[in-house]
């Protein structure tokens, strides 16, 4: 498991890769919403994305962001959202720990 530390109100980015059109996403299975945020983000515009190949890459900016002071698990998971029933195809946990400001 990764550690982060931040500062409330500071920002780390992390770029993770995902595969167009394989109906794959990154969703967020746990977070503790008090001490931190998490966001994603693509550079890519949507018609650039229709153009990307099957499979290929297209990267995905985690946004997590320092709310309050204390410790968040935050969990990762690439998954097809309509496959419940599904183990996902990759997890990522972090250990994040917000402190006061620098």
């Amino acid at each position: 498991m990764d550690k982060i530390i931040l500062s409330i109100g500071k920002t780390h980015n992390l770029l993770l890769e995902n595969k167009a059109g394989t109906g794959y996403s990154w969703v967020v299975e746990h977070n503790d919403e008090k001490i931190t945020s998490v966001e994603f983000k693509t550079e890519l515009t949507a018609q650039k994305i229709k153009q990307q190949p099957v499979g290929g890459s297209t990267p995905i900016l985690v946004l997590i962001k320092g709310l309050a002071k204390g410790t968040s698990l935050i969990i990762l998971h690439r998954k097809r959202i309509w496959e419940k029933d599904k183990s996902p195809a990759a997890v990522i946990k972090l250990h994040v720990i917000v402190g006061e400001m620098d």
